[in-house]
């Protein structure tokens, strides 16, 4: 993201992609279960751009508890570096930042319910019999196969 390259808000880098990472995770869990409200796209943007500000501010008012945990326990400290103290003019500025780096394409989503963790796991089998730096095209075929070897054996143990 820019936030490293903006001298500005280079501090703040580390918090703002964790809670991005955090709400974006918390909205496609919400997805997956139908008992539990799920936020629109429109909800996420604003709790990257005016939810991530209040949240750094030390209003957590309108924070997700699964994403921020001071809203359970509201004897937690906020971890530093935050914006506790930071005036008014410089919040908005930030926003202004946020807002423009932070958009999305028309008909694109963060919110999913789709998983690639099995897609993973299976790729990096893969690499367990043979590096992808040695002659990647020729070897794929094989560890392919290997790999679906490997996987495989878990169900004939059963």
């Amino acid at each position: 993201m820019l936030i490293a390259s903006n001298h500005n808000w280079k501090h703040l880098e580390q918090p703002i992609m964790k809670y991005y990472t955090r709400c974006v995770y918390v909205a496609s869990v919400r997805a997956n279960n139908s008992e539990i409200p799920t936020p629109n796209d429109k909800e996420l943007a604003w709790m990257h751009t005016e939810g991530v500000i209040c949240h750094l501010r030390g209003n957590h008012t309108k924070c997700w508890p699964e994403v921020c945990w001071i809203v359970n326990n509201p004897d937690l400290s906020l971890p530093t570096p935050n914006l506790v103290g930071t005036d008014d003019n410089q919040c908005m500025r930030l926003l202004e930042f946020l807002k423009k780096t932070t958009k999305l394409r028309e008909n694109q989503s963060l919110i999913t319910t789709i998983r690639t963790s099995y897609n993973e796991a299976f790729n990096r089998l893969k690499l367990n019999y043979t590096e992808k730096k040695i002659d990647y095209p020729k070897s794929f075929r094989a560890r392919h196969a290997l790999s679906i070897i490997h996987n495989n054996n878990g169900f004939i143990e059963l």
